[in-house]
């Protein structure tokens, strides 16, 4: 692999399904859990419908924390606008569940090291 690569790919690329409604369940990552923090790529290729990825530890954790966001309340959720791609650094071994405003659409994300 070219060393100047910004993401080092590590782990599976996976797809969380998002919709305007609480999701049924969570998708894990799959990452070593005793590999430190993990930079997770997200790609939201739909045109018209931003997501809301909440994660956690558990997948019950995961699906609480899918909200969209308000003033005045605080979540463990992270944006993926429509079009974009996003990096966060996270903990490895999370859990994540999508939800809209409106619309459904599919958000890709890959682990990694190095952004």
């Amino acid at each position: 692999m070219d060393g100047s690569s910004p993401l080092r790919p590590q782990g599976n690329t996976f797809v969380i399904p998002v919709a305007p409604s609480l999701p049924n369940g969570a998708t894990n990552v799959g990452v070593n859990p005793g590999a430190g923090e993990v930079d997770y790529l997200f790609y939201n290729p739909h045109g018209s419908v931003d997501a809301y990825i909440g994660y956690g530890m558990t997948s019950d954790a995961a699906r609480a924390n899918a909200v969209v966001p308000l003033i005045g309340a605080s979540s463990a959720v992270v944006a993926v606008p429509h079009g974009l791609m996003k990096t966060y650094t996270l903990a490895p071994g999370l859990y994540f569940a999508g939800i809209s405003l409106t619309g459904s659409c599919a958000v890709i994300c890959t682990p990694g090291y190095g952004i």
